[in-house]
C-alpha cells in the first residue's frame, strides 16, 4: 500500500460537528445519523437511479411499456471548484504509519427538486458523516446543513437540503479533515404545487410557510429506526422522549413540529390466529371462546360509554397490554428479522355490549398499530431523501388542524396508513395536505372485525368530518380500500381535492365518498379491479382531464351522488355510467345536484363559484398551478407521483385553457346537460379471451387486428368485427364498449350481423349494464328443436321467438329499443318483435359478442353498430 505524508489542519472540535440550519428555529434535535437505514430500496416501486434519468416502470403486463422520465438534474457540476484557501492554520504532521484511504472530493450529482435539492459524492471506506459540512447562501448569509441530513451508504454520501424557497442556489461541500471545498453550479429550485383545497386562500399547512420555508417557531426532529423510542425534543414546554410521544405532544401550541423520517421506521405485526378466520358464525364463536377469560370491566383500557375517546358508546375495549396479559394474541417473530417495537402505538380490541340488530352477534372490532394524534396542530411528517418508509403502522389524526405528510412510502399498515377524523361540527377542523407519498397494500394478520375485511389494511387515505383536504402526487400500488371520504350516510365533510395521483391496479374506493364536494384532476387510473369510483349520498364530484385505462366499474353513484366529467379520457374495461353522471362539453355547464356538505351552504355550483372554489371567473377555468392535457396523463403521472422521486415540476407544461363560455350560468337560468351525443363506429379496444372446457381463461390478449391464436377477433378498415371460432372447447369474446350512455329518453341500439354456423344454443351477443345484462341468444325449447332467436336477463329463463329461426349464412338486423322514462323495452330481429320483460332499465355500457364453447364454427361478422 502507498504511504503518504499528509497535512492535518488544526481545527477546533466544534468544527467537526455540523451546525443547525439557520432556517431551522430553536429546539432542533441532533440525533445519530441513520446511515444504516438509508439504503436505496431493491424492491421499491419508486427508485432513484444513480444517473440523471429517472425510470419508473408500469405494472407487469405484456402490453405495457416502461415510461421514461424526462426529469434530469437542472445543472450538475462537471468540473468541481476546489478551494485552496482553507482559512485555518495548519502544521505538518508525520503520518508515515497512516495508510492512505482518501477519495478526491468532487460532486457526483447535484439535483434540484420541489423546494429542495440533493448532492452526492464519493467517500472513502473509513469516512464518516461528521467529516463533512454542506452549506448554501440565503440572503448573502451562509447556512449550514443539519448534520442528520448527510448520510453515507456504500461509500457514497448524500445530503438533502430541505425547506428551500423557489430560486437559484449554489451548494458547497467541505471536507473537514483536509479543508477541501467543492461548489455546485447554480441549481433552480422550483416551488411545490400547492393547488387544491388544503391551501385554499393561501393558507399555510404543517410546519412550513406558504413559500416552502420552515415557520419561525418550528421544532425539527430527526428520527430513524434506531432512535425511534429514544429521540428527545422539547414540545409545548416539556421534554418528550420517543417519536410517538413527541408527535402526540404537538397540540394546543403556537409551535409547529417538523418530524423528518430517515430510512425505514418499523414496528411488529401481530401473530395470525385461527379464531380470526372462517365463516362468520365460526369466527364469532371462536372469538367468544378466546375472550371468555377477559374481565372486560376491569381491563386497563376500558373506556365504556366515553364518547370523547371510545369509538362507540356500546363497546368494551382492551389494550395491547391486556391482549398480551390474557394471552389473546402475541406479536409475531418480526423481532427475529431485526424489526423492533415502536412504543406508544394504539393496539385495541373492542367488543359490542349489545348484539347487532341485523347479525345477532356481539360483534368485535380491532384497531392495531396506529399512531393516534388527538388535537394536534401545525405538524409536518416528511421523509428525507429517496427511501423514507413506514412499515406495519400508520397515522390517525383526530380533531387535528394543519397537517402535512409527504415523501414517505407506506407498506403493510394494519389499519389506516393515514386517517383523518374531524368532529360532528365539520367546520371545526381543517387543512390537510398529503403529497408525494407511495401507498402499497396494507396487511392485517389478525382481523377480528365482523366484516373480516381488513386483511389488506383498513384504508390508505381516509377522511371524515372535516374540511380542506388535498391529496396530490401520490402513488397507490394494489391498495384495497384506497380512499374513503365519509364514514357513513350521516357523515359530512367538504372541500376535497385529488390531483396528479397514480392509482395503479387498486381494488376500490378511488374514492368512495359521501356528502362532500370533490375536485379531481390530472389523475391516472390504471386497471382498478373492484369498483373504481363510488359517489354517494349527495356528494358532488367534478372530474377534469383525467385518464381512465382498463378500469372496472369506472363511475358509480347512489343516493343523490352526482359526477360531472370534463375533458377526460375513458378507455375502460367496464365503464358504468349511472343516472347522475354527466359528460359536459363546456367547463361551465351545470349539472343538477343537492350537495350541501357543511349542512348549511349550497355547493351545487361550487366548481364555478370563486367564493367556494379556486376558480378563475374571468377565463372560466380551475385556478391551479399546473394543469396537464388529458392525453399526456398516462405517460406523465407515473414519473412524478410517489415518494422518493425528488423531481422538479415543469410549470411550462401548464395547459393553455380556453374560455369555454363567456358567461358563467347561474343555477336559476342553467340548462342542465343531459343529452349524450350519438355513438357510431367502434369505440375502445377489441378484447379476446380463450377459455378451456371449464370456462377458465387460459390467455387474454388485447387486439386491434389479427391474431396467431386459433380463435381470433379482427377488425378491418370498414369497422367490421369478425369473431372467428375454429377451435373446439374454446370461447372467444369481443367487446364493443360505448363512450357514453343513456339513462333517460327513448334510445335504440342497432347492429347488423351474419352467422357462419348455428349448432348448439349460445348467447351470441349480450348488452352489458353491469348487473342485469340482456343476452340475445340462439336457443330452443328442447335440445332437439331447431334453433330460434330469443333473449334472457342475466342468465335467467330464455324467452323464445318461436317463429324466427337462427340460420347460417344469413344477415340479421337486431334493434333493441329502450324507453328509460316509461321503462319499456323491445327486441326486434328483422321483422319479428319481442317485448323484453324483467329488465331493471339501467344504462347499456357496451356489447359483448361471443362464440359457443364445446363446438366449432360459431363464427360471425358484425358489420355495423349504432346507438341513437
Amino acid at each position: 500500500m502507498k504511504l503518504k505524508r499528509i497535512i492535518i489542519p488544526l481545527v477546533s472540535l466544534v468544527a467537526l460537528v455540523s451546525c443547525n440550519n439557520t432556517n431551522t428555529p430553536n429546539n432542533t434535535t441532533t440525533n445519530e445519523p441513520a446511515s444504516s437505514t438509508d439504503v436505496a430500496p431493491t424492491n421499491s416501486t419508486n427508485v432513484v437511479p444513480t444517473n440523471s434519468t429517472d425510470s419508473t416502470i408500469l405494472p407487469t403486463d405484456s402490453t405495457d411499456k416502461p415510461i421514461e422520465s424526462t426529469n434530469t438534474p437542472i445543472d450538475s457540476t462537471d468540473t468541481p471548484v476546489v478551494s485552496t484557501d482553507t482559512g485555518v492554520d495548519t502544521t505538518v504532521v508525520d503520518t508515515t504509519d497512516i495508510i492512505e484511504d482518501t477519495v478526491k472530493l468532487q460532486i457526483k450529482e447535484a439535483v434540484a427538486y420541489n423546494e429542495g435539492a440533493y448532492l452526492t459524492w464519493d467517500v472513502s471506506t473509513s469516512d464518516s458523516e461528521s467529516n463533512y459540512e454542506v452549506s448554501y447562501k440565503v440572503d448573502n448569509k451562509d447556512v449550514k446543513l443539519d448534520k442528520e441530513l448527510i448520510r453515507i451508504e456504500n461509500n457514497v454520501a448524500r445530503a438533502d437540503i430541505l425547506g428551500l424557497k423557489a430560486g437559484s442556489y449554489t451548494f458547497s461541500i467541505k471536507q473537514l479533515n483536509t479543508g477541501d471545498v467543492v461548489t455546485s453550479n447554480a441549481l433552480a429550485v422550483v416551488e411545490d404545487d400547492r393547488s387544491g383545497y388544503a391551501h385554499f386562500n393561501n393558507k399555510d399547512v404543517g410546519a412550513y410557510k406558504y413559500d416552502g420555508t420552515l415557520k419561525d417557531n418550528a421544532i425539527v426532529v430527526y428520527v430513524n429506526d434506531k432512535n425511534k423510542n429514544t429521540v428527545e425534543a422539547t414540545v409545548n414546554g416539556e421534554k418528550r422522549v420517543g417519536l410517538v410521544n413527541i408527535i402526540k405532544a404537538a397540540k394546543n401550541t403556537n409551535e409547529s413540529l417538523d418530524v423528518r423520517i430517515i430510512g425505514e421506521i418499523q414496528t411488529q405485526q401481530w401473530n395470525y390466529k385461527a379464531h380470526g378466520a372462517g365463516s362468520t358464525a365460526d369466527r364469532m364463536t371462536n372469538l367468544d371462546e378466546a375472550f371468555s377469560q377477559v374481565n372486560w370491566e376491569e381491563t386497563t383500557a376500558n373506556e365504556l360509554k366515553n364518547p370523547d375517546t371510545a369509538p362507540s358508546s356500546n363497546y368494551y375495549k382492551i389494550s395491547e397490554a391486556d391482549i398480551l396479559k390474557y394471552n389473546i394474541n402475541s406479536f409475531s417473530n418480526d423481532i427475529e428479522k431485526g424489526i423492533t417495537h415502536l412504543d406508544g402505538l394504539t393496539n385495541n380490541i373492542l367488543k359490542n355490549i349489545e348484539p347487532d340488530k341485523d347479525s345477532g352477534y356481539k360483534e368485535y372490532d380491532s384497531y392495531y398499530n396506529e399512531l393516534d394524534v388527538r388535537g394536534g396542530n401545525n405538524i409536518t411528517i416528511e421523509g428525507v431523501g429517496a427511501n423514507a418508509k413506514i412499515f406495519q403502522w400508520g397515522f390517525c389524526f383526530n380533531q387535528c388542524d394543519s397537517i402535512e405528510v409527504k415523501n414517505i412510502e407506506f407498506s403493510d399498515y394494519t389499519e389506516d396508513a393515514i386517517g383523518i377524523q374531524g368532529a360532528k361540527d365539520v367546520t371545526l377542523h381543517s387543512s390537510y395536505w398529503i403529497h408525494n407519498c407511495t401507498f402499497n397494500q396494507g396487511k392485517n394478520n389478525w382481523d377480528v372485525c365482523y366484516e373480516n375485511d381488513k386483511q389488506e389494511g383498513d384504508g390508505s387515505t381516509d377522511f371524515k368530518s372535516a374540511h380542506d383536504l388535498t391529496i396530490s402526487y401520490c402513488r397507490y400500488n394494489n391498495t384495497h380500500k384506497t380512499a374513503l371520504i365519509g364514514s357513513g350516510s350521516s357523515s359530512y365533510q367538504y372541500n376535497i381535492t385529488f390531483h396528479h395521483n397514480f392509482y395503479n391496479s387498486c381494488g376500490s374506493r378511488l374514492p368512495f365518498t359521501r356528502n362532500s364536494n370533490i375536485h379531481i384532476y390530472n389523475c391516472y387510473y390504471y386497471k382498478s379491479t373492484g369498483t373504481n369510483m363510488q359517489i354517494n349520498n349527495t356528494a358532488y364530484t367534478f372530474i377534469e382531464r383525467c385518464y381512465f385505462e382498463k378500469t372496472n366499474k369506472t363511475f358509480t353513484t347512489s343516493a343523490g351522488g352526482v359526477i360531472k366529467l370534463y375533458k377526460n379520457i375513458v378507455d375502460a374495461t367496464s365503464s358504468i355510467t349511472p343516472d347522475n353522471t354527466h359528460y359536459v362539453t363546456n367547463r361551465t355547464d351545470l349539472v343538477p345536484n343537492t350537495c350541501m356538505p357543511d349542512q348549511k351552504t349550497d355547493y351545487s355550483t361550487f366548481d364555478t363559484n370563486k367564493d367556494l372554489f379556486y376558480y378563475d371567473d374571468v377565463n372560466n377555468i380551475s385556478k391551479v398551478q399546473l394543469m396537464h392535457k388529458e392525453d399526456d396523463i398516462y405517460e406523465l403521472i407515473p414519473t412524478i407521483a410517489g415518494a422518493g422521486l425528488n423531481v422538479a415540476l415543469d410549470y411550462s407544461k401548464n395547459v393553455e385553457e380556453t374560455n369555454d363560455s363567456p358567461v358563467t350560468p347561474t343555477k336559476e337560468n342553467a340548462t342542465y346537460t343531459t343529452d349524450i351525443p350519438t355513438q357510431k363506429g367502434i369505440y375502445g379496444k377489441v378484447l379476446t379471451y380463450e377459455l378451456d372446457s371449464s370456462n377458465k381463461a387460459i390467455s387474454s390478449t388485447e387486439a386491434i387486428d389479427e391474431y396467431s391464436t386459433t380463435n381470433v377477433v379482427t377488425i378491418d378498415s370498414n369497422n367490421t368485427i369478425s369473431v372467428i371460432d375454429s377451435a373446439n372447447n374454446k370461447t372467444t369474446f369481443a367487446y364493443y364498449m360505448f363512450e357514453n350512455t343513456y339513462t333517460t329518453g327513448t334510445h335504440t341500439y342497432k347492429l347488423n350481423l351474419s352467422l357462419n354456423g348455428v349448432g348448439s344454443k349460445w348467447s351470441i351477443l349480450t348488452l352489458l349494464d353491469g348487473s342485469n345484462n340482456i343476452a340475445i341468444r340462439s336457443c330452443g325449447l328442447n335440445s332437439s328443436d331447431a334453433k330460434k332467436w330469443g333473449y334472457s336477463i342475466d342468465g335467467g329463463k330464455t324467452e323464445v321467438a318461436s317463429t324466427l329461426a337462427v340460420e347460417s349464412s344469413k344477415s340479421y338486423t337486431i334493434v333493441i329499443t329502450i324507453d328509460y322514462d316509461n321503462k319499456t323495452a323491445t327486441l326486434k330481429i328483422n321483422d319479428t318483435t319481442i317485448n323484453i320483460e324483467g329488465w331493471s332499465f339501467n344504462q347499456i355500457n357496451g356489447i359483448q359478442f361471443m362464440t359457443a364453447i364445446s363446438a366449432t364454427d360459431r363464427s360471425f361478422n358484425i358489420t355495423s353498430v349504432e346507438v341513437k
